[in-house]
C-alpha cells in the first residue's frame, strides 16, 4: 500500500466551511478578501481559500494523524487526517468531496523498513548508482542521505532521502510534537526510512 508523510492537495472551495475566520490571515486586494491563509506548525498544516481561482489548497504532513502518526498517510488513514483538521475548530472540510475531486500538486512518497545499519545501506546504495550523469548522491549534514534525478525542470525533478527516522524523532523539532501526543517511540526503533519527494502533478 501507498503511503505517504506529506502531501499537498488541489480542490473546490466550495468543499470547506469556515468556523473561525479569525484563524485565518486575510489577503485583501481592492477592499476585497482575495485569499484566506492558515499555517500551523506542531503538527504541520497549511490551508488556503483563493477566492479568485475558486481553490482550496490543503497540505499538511502525517503528524496530523497525532498518536497514529507511524502509520502515515493512506487510503486507511486519510480520513482520519481530515477529522483530525476538523477537530481543530478553525475550519469543517467536506471529507468525501476532497476525497473524490482533489488534484495532488506535491507529496513525499514514504516507506520504513528495520535496518540496524543505515549507514552501511548507504554506502552500498552509493556504490550502485548505475549513471552519475542521470543521478546525483550527496550526504547531507543532518546525517540524511540523498539521491536526486539530476535535472533542471521541476517537473521532471525526483529525489529519494533514506533516513534514521529513530534519530530524527529525537531532535529537539520533533520533541514538543511527541510530547503533546503522547507518540511511542518504539514504533521507530531501527527504522529507515525511504521518503520520495514528488512536486508536480
Amino acid at each position: 500500500m501507498i503511503k505517504l508523510d506529506k502531501i499537498k492537495l488541489v480542490t473546490h472551495i466550495d468543499y470547506i466551511q469556515i468556523d473561525n475566520e479569525n484563524a485565518f490571515e486575510k489577503i485583501i486586494r481592492n477592499n476585497n478578501i482575495v485569499q484566506l491563509n492558515y499555517h500551523q506548525q506542531i503538527p504541520s498544516l497549511y490551508i488556503e481559500l483563493d477566492f479568485l481561482d475558486n481553490e482550496l489548497i490543503i497540505e499538511f504532513s502525517g503528524k496530523i494523524l497525532g498518536k497514529d502518526y507511524h502509520k502515515l498517510i493512506s487510503k486507511d488513514t486519510i480520513k482520519q487526517c481530515f477529522e483530525n483538521i476538523n477537530s481543530i475548530g478553525i475550519c469543517t472540510l467536506n471529507v468525501e468531496c476532497i476525497l473524490n475531486d482533489s488534484v495532488v500538486v506535491k507529496c513525499d512518497v514514504t516507506y520504513d523498513v528495520v535496518c540496524e545499519d543505515i549507514p552501511q545501506l548507504t554506502a552500498f546504495v552509493s556504490g550502485n548508482i548505475c549513471s552519475y550523469r542521470n543521478y546525483v548522491c550527496r550526504q547531507m549534514r543532518n546525517g540524511n542521505f540523498v539521491v536526486e534525478k539530476n535535472v533542471t525542470t521541476k517537473q521532471y525533478k525526483k529525489r529519494l532521502t533514506i533516513y534514521d527516522k529513530e534519530k530524527e524523532m529525537k531532535k529537539n523539532e520533533n520533541r514538543r510534537f511527541v510530547r503533546e501526543y503522547d507518540v511511542d517511540e518504539s514504533v521507530f526503533k531501527s527504522k529507515c526510512r525511504f521518503e520520495m519527494n514528488l512536486n508536480s502533478v
